[in-house]
């Protein structure tokens, strides 16, 4: 499947549980003006959320949330450690049923400067 390049800002999925990684970096290849991605239930890991960030670099907010999802995790701090490293200019972060650590916590804020709101439950 071929996409054209879009303008679309803003981006929601939820309980979309036949979209995984390799799907949304397909779909996000073409969506570098996207400035808002919201991700309920989904099969998204750490992967996913870094292909993101590289390629939407002016992303400003995300909230991702995996509720009742079931994900081995080989670190408690993966998801976080990829919104640090490639999401530096978000303003508004909202993470739900994530096993980030207080290390998790720190590295986020310590690389995204421009974080207005930050919400983790």
């Amino acid at each position: 499947m071929v996409f054209r390049r879009n303008p679309l800002r803003s981006l929601r999925l939820v309980a979309c549980l036949n979209i995984f990684d390799e799907g949304l970096s397909e779909v996000v290849k073409n969506l570098s003006s996207l400035e808002e991605l919201q991700i309920y239930f989904c099969n998204i890991t750490h992967a996913g959320l870094e292909f993101v960030g590289r390629h939407c670099p002016g992303l400003k907010s995300l909230t991702f949330n995996q509720n009742g999802m079931f994900h081995e995790y080989e670190s408690e701090n993966e998801e976080a450690f990829a919104i640090a490293r490639s999401m530096p200019e978000l303003r508004h972060l909202s993470l739900f049923e994530n096993p980030m650590s207080n290390n998790g916590l720190q590295v986020i804020l310590d690389s995204c400067h421009h974080l207005e709101s930050l919400d983790i439950r």
